[in-house]
């Protein structure tokens, strides 16, 4: 055994020593208490945060549609809404819905998020998808929504689609973390058109 394994398991039987003769039930058991009503306290205060949100968004909703029940024409409302009152800019940010509707800027992320919580509110199905949109002779990262009208219709609130033109080439569906798997294919796709 050479000279570092005996310190190491010196060290080591040390420490466990300690913490032996340290350690007292009771009083572990009261730090435990502790920390779940603080964790408790936070967890009220996000589930009051989240529900707030959601009220915002629901009202924001209704005032878009209004009246109109016909799932379509909701869908093509909420479309107009995000184009004509989120300014496109770039963000660097993970846009939150309530952020976005707050803001009002963002890009094709942000248009999203928004579009798909409103969706939701509005009580249609909606989701995220991601992949490149063809624009001016080239293919570029683009996020748009999709919303089930029978069938999941791609629109595009970043540019006012709805439908979503042919020109978006979906690689994925779901949020951030499905999206993050398209850095892979940065720099390395190649695509044609015929």
């Amino acid at each position: 055994m050479g000279i570092f394994d005996r310190l190491s398991t010196l060290l080591r039987s040390n420490i466990n020593d300690l913490i032996s003769r340290a350690e007292n039930p009771e009083k572990m058991l009261n730090q435990l208490i502790v920390d779940m009503r603080s964790q408790l306290a936070k967890a009220k205060q996000q589930v009051a945060a989240a529900i707030a949100d959601e009220k915002k968004l629901s009202a924001q909703a209704r005032q878009i549609v209004g009246r109109e029940r016909n799932a379509h024409q909701v869908a093509r409302l909420l479309t107009r809404w995000v184009h004509g009152h989120v300014t496109r800019e770039a963000a660097v940010t993970v846009p939150s819905a309530v952020q976005v509707l707050e803001r009002r800027v963002g890009d094709c992320n942000e248009h999203t998020v928004l579009y798909v919580a409103l969706a939701r509110a509005a009580g249609l199905p909606a989701r995220t998808a991601a992949g490149v949109v063809y624009l001016r002779g080239r293919f570029y990262y683009h996020a748009w929504p999709e919303v089930y009208l029978g069938e999941w219709v791609a629109v595009d609130p970043t540019f006012n689609q709805f439908p979503a033109d042919a020109a978006h080439l979906r690689f994925t569906v779901g949020g951030l973390a499905r999206q993050v798997e398209l850095t892979r294919l940065i720099g390395k796709l190649t695509l044609e058109v015929l």
